[in-house]
């Protein structure tokens, strides 16, 4: 029989351990939607907590932006929300269809600038389980629920 080596992971606390052996179940093929799901509430506070910490390290880097900003994921503030041009860059309204710079950049494919100081921390945990907002959403007010029966009935896929 033929033993297999050991590894050994640096991790800085528990939970970094915790976020690694979560991630590491999510690599599982066979895992549900809603189990998925599951896994990634259990970080929810490591989501919120990361969310803070970023949004104290914007505030102290840069600041001139107040709540009512809005920051593009290229970086670039605006007193307004605007769609970021996927083509050329270039940004325009929102209440124009299209990029008033090139012509070709639409509302689809494109994204909008963010509120300065939002933390969507659904969006963020529905990215990690390739699953939608509103599946999210869902899954956590079944498991917050007391109907035993309904929670084990979605986490073996019977719904």
């Amino acid at each position: 029989m033929r033993l297999m080596p050991q590894l050994r992971y640096q991790l800085a606390d528990r939970d970094e351990a915790k976020a690694w052996m979560i991630k590491n179940q999510l690599g599982r093929r066979n895992l549900i939607p809603a189990m998925r799901v599951k896994l990634e509430l259990a970080l929810k506070p490591l989501v919120i907590a990361k969310a803070k910490e970023k949004e104290h390290e914007r505030k102290t880097t840069c600041p001139n932006l107040d709540e009512s900003s809005f920051v593009c994921k290229c970086g670039e503030s605006f007193s307004a929300q605007v769609w970021h041009c996927p083509v050329c860059a270039h940004h325009w309204p929102l209440t124009k269809d299209e990029c008033s710079n090139c012509h070709e950049g639409k509302k689809r494919g494109s994204h909008k600038a963010a509120k300065v100081g939002s933390i969507d921390s659904l969006s963020e945990i529905a990215k990690s389980a390739g699953v939608s907002r509103g599946t999210v959403h869902k899954v956590e007010r079944v498991l917050a629920s007391s109907n035993e029966s309904v929670k084990a009935d979605m986490l073996a896929g019977r719904t």
